[in-house]
């Protein structure tokens, strides 16, 4: 009994021995493998970006560096010809004021910027991390001597001033069933545009919702500070016609209208300017000062037919969003003006005391989807202050802004007449 007794005890004994065994060898491969994840989130890693760039002279250029894992390190820019730094983290350590360090935190980028580049500037650039490891990512700065620049005629552009732009071309006239291609081209100010959105009579372009509609690939070109964007819409109908806007940095755009033509031929009598007015159906113009100083008021017109009788009503949009009292309080909409006769509405948009940030486009929308648009540019009052007759500019107010006194429409144009009155500024 005693010997069962004591085996029995040994085999528990050996038992518990293991199982400590067991748990002592869990417990370290845990800590080795929180060890091993703790070091690899504790070194710093380089994103893959473009090593390797050419700028012409006088251009911006930009040297892209990503690094994530830094914690309290900091990204050190220096050219390897020379032993001292040009940028430590934000600070700028470098003398030559072209020199300046962007920061994209959302891509964990510390881009080096150097303005007016020259080609003395060309070489072989370090973005390093500050440890005792050495992590470090070259890039080499190529610059082409020739100046991108256009001198001798009223053509020249110094591209220093140039800030980013959207440029949007393409057919504005498109039979029904060919194929609707526009390409929109977008400079940014510093490198190229990240994207561009595409806008169909002031609806974003889904694939979901606009499954005809096709965008390809951006083309980007880092040296230009361009990207290129291509809508294509195949085998178009008559619904696909409209405006057309291309929303890039800074919220710039681009609109060009899109008319697509049933294959009926438009007929002239008399002379080439003589039109049949049969075939002239629902149509929308709009006209305005397209120049307006800031703090002037913006007043818009515009003048909706329809095809058997004057239309419902019209929609405004800015900059691709549809005007709306709530979130656009400074924007007023006047009651329309009907004319059954002449089968026309009347619509009037006002934003009094202008800021900088009412420029863009303006559209409006009006039967059958037609639509026509508007570019308004603001001005300080030191930049325009006479017209290119060499007369003042304050207080002038252009036949084209009352459009409907071309028609003889008496009512509309005593509506007009005095909205436009709250515009006039004498100085």
């Amino acid at each position: 009994m005693m010997i069962r007794n004591e085996r029995l005890y040994k085999i528990s004994k050996i038992i518990s021995i293991q199982y400590y065994i067991v748990e002592a060898v869990i417990f370290l491969s845990s800590w080795s493998a929180l060890s091993v994840k703790g070091l690899q989130a504790n070194v710093p890693l380089f994103e893959p970006r473009e090593n390797n760039v050419s700028f012409y002279a006088g251009d911006t250029a930009t040297l892209l560096c990503s690094v994530t894992g830094l914690q309290t390190r900091l990204v050190v820019w220096r050219r390897t010809s020379e032993p001292n730094p040009l940028t430590i983290g934000d600070f700028v350590y470098s003398p030559d004021d072209r020199i300046t360090v962007r920061r994209v935190e959302d891509k964990s980028e510390w881009n080096l910027i150097i303005k007016d580049v020259q080609i003395a500037d060309a070489g072989i650039y370090e973005c390093a991390v500050s440890s005792r490891e050495k992590y470090k990512r070259l890039v080499l700065l190529r610059v082409n001597g020739t100046p991108r620049r256009f001198k001798g005629s009223a053509h020249y552009k110094d591209q220093d001033s140039i800030k980013s732009q959207v440029l949007i071309s393409g057919q504005r006239f498109v039979s029904k069933g060919q194929t609707i291609l526009l390409t929109c081209n977008a400079t940014g100010v510093d490198f190229a545009p990240d994207g561009v959105d595409w806008y169909i009579n002031g609806q974003k372009v889904n694939h979901q919702t606009m499954p005809r509609v096709r965008i390809y690939d951006p083309v980007v070109d880092n040296n230009k500070r361009t990207l290129l964007s291509t809508l294509e819409i195949r085998r178009s109908l008559m619904h696909d016609k409209g405006i057309y806007v291309c929303l890039g940095p800074e919220h710039r755009t681009g609109s060009l209208a899109v008319h697509i033509l049933d294959g009926t031929p438009r007929r002239f009598k008399g002379s080439a300017h003589d039109k049949d007015q049969d075939s002239i159906k629902s149509q929308v113009l709009m006209s305005g000062q397209r120049f307006v100083i800031k703090g002037q008021t913006i007043l818009l017109t515009c003048n909706a037919t329809g095809e058997d009788f004057a239309p419902d009503g019209v929609d405004w949009f800015i900059n691709g969003h549809k005007v709306n009292n709530q979130t656009m309080p400074r924007v007023r909409i006047y009651d329309p003006v009907v004319d059954n006769n002449t089968r026309t509405l009347l619509s009037t948009l006002e934003i009094r005391r202008s800021i900088m940030n009412d420029k863009g486009t303006y559209v409006c929308i009006g039967p059958e989807q037609r639509t026509n648009s508007l570019s308004v540019i603001i001005y300080e009052k030191s930049s325009i202050d006479k017209r290119d007759d060499g007369s003042p500019s304050h207080g002038y107010v252009s036949d084209s802004a009352i459009p409907c006194c071309s028609f003889k429409w008496d009512k509309q144009c005593s509506i007009v007449m005095l909205c436009l009155s709250a515009t006039w500024f004498v100085t």
